[in-house]
Protein backbone atom coordinates (compact mmCIF):
# COMPACT_ATOMS: atom_id res chain seq x y z
CA UNK A 1 0.00 0.00 0.00
CA UNK A 2 1.50 3.34 -0.99
CA UNK A 3 1.07 6.49 1.03
CA UNK A 4 0.49 9.80 -0.68
CA UNK A 5 2.57 12.80 0.36
CA UNK A 6 0.70 14.91 2.90
CA UNK A 7 -0.77 18.15 1.64
CA UNK A 8 1.18 21.36 2.40
CA UNK A 9 -1.44 22.42 4.94
CA UNK A 10 -1.23 19.06 6.72
CA UNK A 11 2.56 19.30 6.78
CA UNK A 12 2.57 22.85 8.16
CA UNK A 13 0.21 21.76 10.94
CA UNK A 14 2.98 19.49 12.20
CA UNK A 15 5.75 22.09 11.84
CA UNK A 16 6.34 24.06 15.02
CA UNK A 17 7.79 27.55 15.27
CA UNK A 18 9.38 28.70 18.51
CA UNK A 19 8.74 32.36 19.27
CA UNK A 20 10.69 34.26 21.91
CA UNK A 21 8.96 37.37 23.22
CA UNK A 22 10.82 39.89 25.37
CA UNK A 23 9.24 42.74 27.28
CA UNK A 24 11.19 45.80 26.15
CA UNK A 25 12.65 47.94 28.92
CA UNK A 26 12.15 45.46 31.74
CA UNK A 27 14.88 44.95 34.33
CA UNK A 28 15.32 42.10 34.90
CA UNK A 29 14.41 40.92 31.42
CA UNK A 30 10.95 39.38 31.22
CA UNK A 31 10.54 36.89 28.39
CA UNK A 32 8.45 33.96 27.25
CA UNK A 33 9.02 31.22 24.69
CA UNK A 34 6.00 29.96 22.78
CA UNK A 35 5.71 27.01 20.43
CA UNK A 36 2.97 27.31 17.81
CA UNK A 37 2.11 25.39 14.64
CA UNK A 38 3.28 27.25 11.53
CA UNK A 39 -0.19 26.83 10.05
CA UNK A 40 -1.93 29.21 12.49
CA UNK A 41 -3.01 32.70 11.53
CA UNK A 42 -1.10 35.62 13.06
CA UNK A 43 -3.99 36.49 15.40
CA UNK A 44 -3.61 33.21 17.30
CA UNK A 45 -0.01 33.84 18.50
CA UNK A 46 -1.06 37.44 19.23
CA UNK A 47 -3.78 36.20 21.58
CA UNK A 48 -1.39 33.69 23.16
CA UNK A 49 1.23 36.42 23.75
CA UNK A 50 -1.38 38.60 25.44
CA UNK A 51 -2.22 35.79 27.87
CA UNK A 52 1.40 34.64 28.38
CA UNK A 53 2.69 38.13 29.18
CA UNK A 54 -0.26 39.08 31.38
Amino acid sequence: MSHADPSPSATSFHEIATLRIELKGSDPLIWRELEVPTSVKLKVPHDIVQVAMG
